[in-house]
């Protein structure tokens, strides 16, 4: 899978940390955000100044700017990131409205990393990025 470099924007320190763990050791270059603010800014940032995110990681469930309003804006923007969503919510229309957000992916609270690693391949395998 070729190296992309990935925003994870999640609030839950642990489970940001792990996941930029594993997704380093699989030979992305990794930026955090532990809120939709933060990530929305590093996605301004990055995009602006030449070193693109290719996919932004968000939870939906965040303090500020929350998950949906994020992939909202970013959408509004034009801005081609691939954007996969993972939450714990049970809200039975989450895939729904994310699906209408154009959103790559969607996982649901707890996954397994080879769940992660297979959405990334296919959106990196989905054409769409850059």
């Amino acid at each position: 899978m070729p190296c992309r470099h990935i925003l994870i924007a999640e609030d839950e320190a642990c489970l940001a940390v792990f996941l930029q763990t594993l997704l380093r050791e699989g030979g992305h270059e990794v930026s955090l955000a532990c809120n939709g603010r933060q990530a929305l800014d590093a996605l301004l940032r990055c995009n602006g100044g030449g070193e693109k995110v290719d996919i932004l990681l968000t939870d939906i469930q965040m303090p500020e700017i929350d998950g949906l309003e994020l992939i909202t804006r970013v959408r509004a923007m034009g801005m081609t990131v691939g954007i996969i969503a993972m939450s714990g919510s049970h809200d039975p229309d989450m895939k729904a409205r994310l699906m209408k957000l154009n959103v790559e992916c969607f996982l649901r609270k707890p996954f397994r990393p080879e769940q992660l690693n297979n959405h990334i391949r296919s959106t990196i395998q989905s054409g769409r990025l850059e």
